[in-house]
């Protein structure tokens, strides 16, 4: 996971880059270079935002669910444990 979240932001991080280089170098006037570099980060900062999101909820998810797995567990190993307490006290 750890993985690809760098690559993700690797990703990114080049395509803004390659985003600011391309709109350098267009045929236009610096005002209007400026605001379309102005609206491509706010794009991408937008998009990274909703990966971040997306990323936390997965998290959440992920964490909710071990811990019901856990929970599960250690009520099974209760009643384990109980059965066997019960079979030898007879």
């Amino acid at each position: 996971m750890n993985k690809k979240l760098t690559a993700l932001g690797i990703l990114a991080v080049g395509a803004g880059i390659g985003a600011g280089v391309a709109l350098l170098y267009a045929p236009r006037t610096g005002k209007q270079t400026r605001r379309r570099l102005r609206n491509t980060a706010n794009q991408a900062l937008t998009r990274l935002e909703d990966m971040q999101e997306e990323v936390q909820a997965k998290v959440t998810d992920w964490a909710d669910e071990a811990s019901e797995k856990i929970a599960s567990g250690v009520a099974s190993g209760k009643e384990s444990v109980g059965r066997v307490i019960r079979s030898v006290t007879g």
